[in-house]
């Protein structure tokens, strides 16, 4: 009995972990280039962080991430669909309709896992 009580306990203890620190700033500088009605590439100035989430939308963005919660590429999420989730700060955007206003929010993030902390602002 106390064997199966410690191990009840264990992931209890595991996702209690201490929260990663939150970016001091989030990227600037967001630049487009080699625009087409089907594509563009988008870049970003990169900050100290572990990594990048990049939400896309046609409507304003008006999500913030919830700190220890993770994202994947593709995932619809506030709206909009997450174009990247991870270290890149250039890479090429697809599924565009010309004609179509878009809005990007970028968000540096510490950590990985349940400890991971979003710069909200």
């Amino acid at each position: 009995m106390r064997i199966f009580l410690l191990l009840a306990l264990l992931p209890a203890y595991v996702i209690g972990c201490a929260q990663a620190v939150e970016p001091v700033n989030n990227p600037t500088g967001l630049h487009f280039s080699n625009v087409k009605p089907f594509a563009f590439t988008m870049s970003f100035s990169p900050v100290a962080a572990d990594g990048y989430f990049v939400l896309k939308s046609d409507n304003p963005i008006t999500f913030s991430p919830a700190d220890g919660t993770t994202y994947q590429k593709g995932q619809g999420v506030g709206g909009g669909k997450v174009l990247s989730y991870g270290t890149d700060t250039i890479f090429n955007v697809r599924e565009v309709l010309e004609g179509t206003q878009y809005y990007i929010a970028v968000f540096a993030f510490n950590g990985t896992g349940a400890p991971v902390n979003y710069k909200q602002s």
